[in-house]
Order: C-alpha cells, then structure tokens, then sequence
C-alpha cells in the first residue's frame, strides 16, 4: 500500500514540480532525481574519489605519482594551515557543468545529491565522525555577491552536514571583506595575491579545538588556506575542509583549474 502511494506521489511532483538533470537540465523522474541527481546519460560519467589520494587535499593521485602527497602539495611544500581535506567528486564531466548550475542558476537541489553521497560513503562519514568535529564552517562570500546571487553555495551545504552529523553550524567565525577577481583565468601566484587579505576573523578568542571548513570546488587550495588562516587567526587550533568537488593535481599548474569564485 505504501509503495503504491509513494509511486503516486512521485508521479504528481514529476508533473507538477519536473526535476532535471543537475548537469544537462533534461527533465527526469523525481525518483531519478531523488536517487542519483543526474540523468541516465550524465550520472555514469561523474567520477566519484576513490581509491589513492593525497593525504593533505585530498586529490586523487596522477599516475607517476607514488607518495603520500599531490605533486601540487609537494610543491606547496606543505606550507598550509589547514591539516587535511576530503573530496566527493573529481571536477571534471557533467560534475562540472552541475557544480556551474548549483553556482549560478539556483540549481541547489543537488546539495541533496552530495549529501546522500556522504552518508553512503563509510570512508567519508567515518573520516567526519572520527574527528569530533566541534563546529561546520561554510567559506564565506563578498556581502554584495550573496546579495546578488540570494545564497552561498558553500553554506547551503554546510547546513545539510550541520543537520546530518548533528555538528553546529557556525557563520560568525570569519568573513569576506574583499570582493575578489574571478579565479579561473588566474595564475597560481595571481590567485594567491587576489586573495590575500580577503578573508579576517569575525571573532576573537574563539575557543574551537577541530572544526570542518566547507566550499565547493577545490582548485590550488588558495581560498581554503586564506580562510583557515583567518580561522587559525581567530583561535581555532586544527582545520579541516571538505569540498563536493576537487580537480586532479597537473604538475606544471597545480590542480586543473575550474570556475571557483565566478
């Protein structure tokens, strides 16, 4: 009985509220939507980290590669302030065009996708539960731009693990006082310069042992360093990050770079 009526539901939604492929906007059931986010087409194509990655962010290792760290860690030296991050997704096929969407055109349902990964995913809910994680911190956007734009994509999914691990979300840590140059035709060093300065601490004494950073993307690591700096600089003692998505190491540029901070 009940899954006749779910059935019928599901039906009534599809008509009236038609969801869409997070990617390439086709319309699909909402049972397709609800399940895997994408298309039939699109949904086998996204690449889900898995297997070797960089024991610092998190990218999944290049061949070649047969260390602990991403030859874009490598050559950061490991000079960061956050302790480690994870990723869900690599930054690349339909993922990219989705994470463009949940950026820019009020496409946030697929935050349901992602967090469904993350309770799915024994690797990533146990690295989150182990860590006794004292509070989910979004990464911030320029005032003006969340204005602009009616959310913070960082946040939104910040609010979804604040709910699913019972963490506490906090807002009030840091903000952004710069309203920085869009990051994707940048340079490494021009990105670390268009971001210094970017991010201060809205607090003072903050008396926080582990708290988990979130963003979207994850390109050079230079937003997420800024930011943690600013954490570390309000009295935060150990940062960790998570992202939906992060690009695979290139060891001439560093991570292949993508559409963070369009």
């Amino acid at each position: 009985m009940w899954k006749k009526f779910r059935k019928f539901i599901d039906a009534i939604l599809s008509i009236l509220f038609p969801p869409r492929c997070s990617a390439c906007e086709e319309v699909i059931s909402y049972r397709q939507f609800q399940r895997y986010g994408f298309c039939e087409i699109c949904y086998p194509q996204i690449t889900p980290v898995r297997g070797r990655t960089c024991d610092l962010c998190g990218a999944p290792l290049r061949q070649g590669e047969n260390g602990v760290l991403c030859s874009n860690c490598i050559r950061r030296k490991g000079n960061v302030h956050y302790v480690q991050g994870r990723a869900l997704f690599e930054y690349s096929g339909p993922m990219k065009q989705a994470m463009y969407h949940f950026k820019t055109s009020h496409r946030t349902g697929v935050r349901k996708f992602f967090i469904k990964t993350i309770r799915e995913d024994e690797r990533l809910s146990g690295w989150i539960e182990k860590h006794h994680f004292e509070a989910v911190v979004p990464v911030p956007m320029f005032r003006d731009k969340v204005r602009r734009r009616g959310y913070n994509q960082a946040e939104l999914m910040a609010q979804e693990i604040s709910r699913e691990f019972r963490i506490p979300l906090r807002t009030d840590l840091v903000c952004r006082v710069e309203d920085t140059k869009p990051m994707k035709e940048l340079t490494e060093q021009e990105r670390k310069n268009n971001l210094k300065n970017a991010f201060k601490n809205a607090k003072s004494s903050v008396k926080l042992n582990q708290i988990l950073l979130i963003d979207d993307i994850f390109t050079t690591g230079g937003t997420m360093d800024e930011v943690s700096k600013a954490l570390q600089e309000a009295g935060v003692k150990h940062v960790y990050f998570l992202v939906m998505c992060i690009g695979r190491s290139d060891k001439k540029r560093g991570m292949s770079y993508g559409c963070k901070d369009m």
